[in-house]
């Protein structure tokens, strides 16, 4: 029997690319598939398009204020219905069409009743859906990787276990859902499955809300002068609302990342830590640089 999932997708000013998105959503096999769509205070032909496939059956949507996707994001998780499995969508990619099935049964395989979430390594592509050299992944299974990277967030598929989890806290600062919602699952010792091959075409064009495409310049501003503390003010969120959740051993580690600024021991200590490291030279190198920095 085909397991039922649920699509949450955030849009924003998406009619450039939206119907081959959702094309690629309607053309899913293997699932049972639902989807919910949260308008970002669209001012292009978004809503309209989106009133078309409703009237037609094939979606559920609402309106809401320009809150970003984030916020978006938890807005529809916090409106989700029940279903077997949940998937983040963005609104200008292609999904292959056995994207869920293979994601399913990735999950169904290792479920034990824990949160569990599946993600993937992504097809890069230009505008016109040009193939982008795609690097693999550097991949480790320690919480310290998960609380300083995330994976992106449309190929992520999760269980109604994190779900619940998730619905239990809104954090106050939150930089972006796809790195909340895998750092809550790896801090209270749920189940991460990485898939190496990639089943999304993910579009880079100028309008991507996660950066992913920064030229270099950008990549040093944001480096130097707009970095916000993600890693350790997400830490202190992640304290604040699952400590009940997590083991003694995780909390210790987490905590070190959430207070390493408040002394420069502190910070020292945690430059030199080997829970938080990323299997990638030059990628635990700016890691390094950005504790050192007090920028993590």
């Amino acid at each position: 029997m085909n397991k039922n999932v649920l699509v949450l997708m955030s849009t924003y000013n998406g009619e450039k690319y939206l119907e081959d998105q959702m094309n690629s959503l309607f053309a899913q096999s293997g699932v049972n598939i639902s989807i919910l769509v949260r308008d970002d205070g669209s001012i292009d032909k978004t809503k309209i398009m989106l009133e078309e496939w409703r009237k037609k059956e094939k979606i559920k949507w609402y309106e809401g204020t320009n809150i970003g996707p984030a916020k978006s994001f938890l807005d529809l998780i916090n409106k989700a219905n029940d279903s077997d499995y949940y998937a983040f969508c963005d609104q200008d990619d292609i999904w292959d069409k056995d994207k869920l099935k293979i994601a399913i049964n990735r999950l169904s395989l290792l479920e034990t009743g824990k949160p569990c979430l599946y993600h993937c390594l992504v097809q890069k592509v230009d505008e016109k859906l040009n193939k982008i050299r795609t690097t693999p992944m550097e991949i480790s299974s320690t919480l310290g990787f998960a609380l300083v990277t995330a994976p992106t967030g449309c190929t992520m598929v999760f269980n109604r276990e994190l779900l619940k989890i998730i619905k239990e806290y809104m954090p106050n600062v939150c930089y972006m859902h796809d790195l909340w919602l895998y750092r809550i699952c790896a801090s209270v010792d749920g189940v991460i499955i990485y898939d190496p091959i990639p089943h999304v075409k993910y579009r880079l064009h100028g309008k991507n809300v996660n950066g992913k495409n920064r030229n270099l310049i950008q990549k040093i501003l944001y480096l130097f002068v707009y970095n916000d503390h993600s890693g350790s003010n997400t830490a202190k969120q992640i304290i604040k609302g699952y400590s009940d959740k997590i083991s003694s051993k995780n909390l210790k580690i987490i905590s070190e990342l959430a207070n390493y600024r408040n002394t420069i021991g502190m910070r020292i200590r945690l430059l030199f830590s080997k829970e938080l490291f990323i299997p990638n030279w030059k990628k635990n190198l700016r890691l390094k640089f950005l504790i050192l920095m007090g920028k993590l």
